[in-house]
């Protein structure tokens, strides 16, 4: 993952939300996508946090990674837990349906 800073402007908003805890880019097939900048633990794994998100909005995947940061947060000892509504998953098609995630999306 590049470390340079974002030049997309809304990618780098939301990477600055996060504190750059995340990186984030639009791909060339027009989904938004983000990647967890530190290794997640086997608690945070077993949580249900995931390297990678996607989406088709800005404004979704932020939601995404909100969801995703209360579970990292959730698996840290000192930290107060947080309650936010169940988010959809992250965007992972199976081998068998390439064209679908649990989203609903459909994938091309």
């Amino acid at each position: 993952m590049n470390a340079q800073a974002n030049s997309d402007p809304t990618a780098a908003a939301i990477e600055a939300v996060f504190g750059g805890r995340w990186r984030v880019w639009l791909s060339d097939t027009g989904r938004w996508w983000a990647a967890h900048t530190d290794p997640l633990t086997a608690a945070d794994l077993a949580t249900g946090c995931v390297p990678f998100l996607c989406s088709h909005q800005p404004d979704e995947l932020t939601q995404l990674i909100h969801a995703q940061e209360d579970l990292h947060a959730s698996t840290a000892p000192t930290s107060p837990s947080r309650h936010r509504p169940i988010l959809p998953q992250p965007c992972q098609p199976t081998p068998e349906r390439k064209d679908s995630c649990p989203n609903g999306h459909t994938h091309q």
